[in-house]
């Protein structure tokens, strides 16, 4: 890939952007401590949904719980989008579906990758040697509190993906990329920005479309295997079964019991036993 078609500017990401986009305004950071912070910030100052912050390198990217993102400069998509969701808040975790979708559909459409998603937020690849999974994206979405009414008035979703990255701060046998060697056919960044974006607001205006969790269950990594899942300081193994309509994690129990998780996280996955 030449450095020429990677170069994220605003006018290169707006070129991939279709006519009438509903992406309002597009800015392009040479580093940034978090794509989300400095969202966030823009949004307490009334920035308008379909605002989309890239940066070329992240000094402190964040991911859930506290968890940190090795962002390093040229190798990476670090983005995030302003939503000013008209749903219910109650649908919020299906905005991180909604993003998991657009990322998978986008690196579908520009690359021969196949991705799946982890409940919720993380975006894997099969390894072809090995066969297994990496982590090649991170999705991060956090609801902004308007500081005038106290009450939620916006969501950022904040996305990491590994393009080219070899150097994972010591996550190699965990994190992976999505171009994983040199000279391998990939596109630059601003095409997949411009189709994670559009597709996401897209799927930001109609939450409780069944269309949006039949996409994301077709792409689940987890669905049918047994799981290892931490939850309120405990770990607890069970079988995935479904995913329902809100974005819960239906699973089975060491006990038989058929139970929804609606917060948690997957912390290892097996193949089922034959």
């Amino acid at each position: 890939m030449s450095d020429e078609i990677d170069i994220l500017t605003e006018e290169a990401v707006r070129a991939c952007l279709s006519k009438g986009s509903p992406v309002r305004r597009v800015i392009c950071l040479e580093t940034v401590d978090s794509t989300n912070t400095y969202a966030k910030r823009l949004a307490q100052s009334g920035a308008e949904s379909g605002t989309l912050v890239i940066a070329n390198q992240q000094t402190a990217g964040r991911g859930r719980r506290g968890h940190s993102f090795v962002s390093p400069p040229g190798t990476g998509l670090y983005m995030t989008l302003i939503l000013r969701p008209t749903a219910d808040m109650e649908l919020f975790q299906i905005i991180t579906v909604a993003a998991a979708v657009a990322v998978c559909l986008t690196l579908e459409a520009l690359t021969e990758a196949r991705p799946l998603i982890k409940w919720v937020n993380d975006i894997c690849l099969r390894c072809g040697d090995t066969g297994e999974e990496r982590k090649v994206c991170g999705i991060l979405s956090e609801a902004v509190t308007d500081t005038g009414t106290g009450s939620v008035g916006s969501v950022v979703v904040g996305l990491g993906i590994n393009l080219t990255t070899r150097n994972f701060g010591g996550l190699e046998g965990i994190a992976g990329s999505v171009f994983p060697e040199a000279g391998t056919k990939s596109v630059g960044r601003p095409p997949i920005a411009a189709g994670i974006a559009e597709r996401l607001m897209d799927f930001a205006g109609r939450l409780g479309d069944p269309d949006l969790i039949s996409a994301y269950r077709k792409r689940s990594l987890l669905l049918g295997r047994e799981i290892t899942y931490s939850q309120d300081g405990e770990t607890r193994r069970a079988r995935a079964l479904d995913v329902d309509a809100q974005g819960g994690l239906v699973v089975e129990n060491e006990n038989g019991q058929t139970l929804t998780l609606r917060s948690g996280e997957v912390c290892q996955v097996r193949p089922l036993k034959s």
